[in-house]
C-alpha cells in the first residue's frame, strides 16, 4: 500500500485528484471564502471539488472561511481554519471535524450521518441540526461524559471533545431546521 500524499490548496485550481489517499493542506497564506466538495454532487458554481481519494482536509493554518462538505461515502478529517467554518462530515460513520479555538465553527450534523467526532469546540460554536425541527427537540439526547460529550440524533452520534472550553457547560448552541436555537442546559442535562 502506498503512504498518504499530501497537496498543497491552490485557489487557481478547481478539482484535485489523487491516486491513493491524501489530504490537503492550507497555507497560512491563503485568504478569502472557499466551498468545498469531498463529493461528484457538489452545487456551488464557484466551488471546489475533490475526488474520492481524497479524504482529509486541514485548514488549520489559514485565515479563509470554508465551508467544507465531507464525502457520503467515505470517511473525512476535515479541519477547519483560523476565521470561520462551515462542516459537514457526509452521511457516512467515522468523519473527524476539528475546529479551531479561534474561529466560529457550525457544524451541519443530522438522523442519518453516523457516528461522527467533532473536536477543539468553544463556546461560540454551533450545531446546525438540519432535519431535526424544534417539535422534534426532544428527541436530541445529550449526555454529558468525562472530557466529551454525545448528541444523539435518530441513529447518529455526535462525540464532542471538550477538552477545558467547557462548550456543554458554557454556551455551546444547537439550532433546530426551523431557526430555533437551544443552549445546552447542564443541571437538566437537556436542550
Amino acid at each position: 500500500s502506498k503512504a498518504a500524499s499530501e497537496f498543497a490548496f491552490a485557489s487557481d485550481t478547481q478539482i484535485y485528484a489523487a491516486g491513493a489517499a491524501s489530504t490537503v493542506k492550507v497555507g497560512a497564506g491563503v485568504t478569502g471564502e472557499y466551498t468545498i466538495f469531498f463529493d461528484k454532487g457538489g452545487t456551488a458554481d464557484n466551488g471546489y471539488f475533490f475526488g474520492e481519494n481524497i479524504t482529509g482536509f486541514d485548514a488549520s493554518a489559514s485565515t479563509a472561511k470554508f465551508t467544507l462538505v465531507g464525502h457520503a461515502g467515505a470517511k473525512n478529517t476535515l479541519t477547519g481554519g483560523l476565521t470561520q467554518n462551515a462542516i459537514w462530515g457526509g452521511s457516512t460513520d467515522a468523519d473527524t471535524i476539528v475546529g479551531n479555538n479561534s474561529a466560529v465553527d457550525t457544524v451541519w450534523f443530522g438522523s442519518t450521518d453516523g457516528a461522527d467526532n467533532f473536536s477543539t469546540v468553544d463556546k461560540a460554536d454551533a450545531i446546525q441540526l438540519y432535519d431535526v425541527a424544534s417539535a422534534d427537540i426532544a428527541n436530541v439526547t445529550v449526555a454529558a461524559g468525562t472530557d466529551k460529550d454525545t448528541v444523539t440524533v435518530g441513529t447518529s452520534v455526535l462525540t464532542i471533545t471538550d477538552t477545558g472550553s467547557a462548550a456543554l457547560k458554557g454556551g455551546l448552541t444547537f439550532t433546530t431546521s426551523d431557526g430555533v436555537g437551544y443552549t445546552y442546559d447542564s443541571t437538566a442535562k437537556a436542550l
